[in-house]
């Protein structure tokens, strides 16, 4: 899979993101949602289904953000790191992003959900999820403004 194409899912992934987290209740997260206020948002989702799925695509936004970092590197690195801490590592060190603590807890938080579900867990790792989409944005629009220059 080229750059483009991992950049372009990355796009896609994160707009689905986005999505999910319009749905999420205000306030302290594992509250109930309330009324929905729009017609155009359709049935009202429980808070526990809105913040699993929210979660879900973060998972998946993560794995293509740190793939399409690879698929970058990989054009100018021989060899190209592959595991996701490696890649977040020369990334920093590339000025692809700029702070690596942030990414690492992304990291973290990823495997934490991806491996292990802890209802204590879900609520903390759902609380991070609008500073994580914000960050997986910014790496999104560097990528793309290295990727047309």
């Amino acid at each position: 899979m080229t750059f483009a194409d991992r950049l372009s899912e990355l796009g896609r992934a994160l707009a689905r993101l986005d999505e999910a987290l319009a749905f999420a209740p205000t306030g302290a997260p594992g509250r109930d949602l309330p009324p929905p206020t729009d017609v155009q948002r359709g049935p009202l989702l429980p808070a526990d289904i809105v913040r699993d799925a929210a979660i879900q695509r973060f998972e998946f936004s993560f794995e293509l953000a740190w793939k399409a970092l690879a698929a970058w590197l990989v054009e100018g690195l021989s060899p190209a790191p592959t595991s996701p801490r490696a890649v977040i590592r020369e990334a920093y060190r590339q000025r692809l992003i700029t702070d690596e603590a942030r990414w690492i807890t992304l990291l973290l938080d990823r495997n934490l959900t991806s491996h292990t579900y802890r209802e204590a867990t879900a609520q903390e790792v759902f609380a991070r999820l609008p500073e994580h989409a914000a960050l997986l944005r910014d790496l999104f629009d560097a990528l793309s403004a290295r990727g047309q220059g």
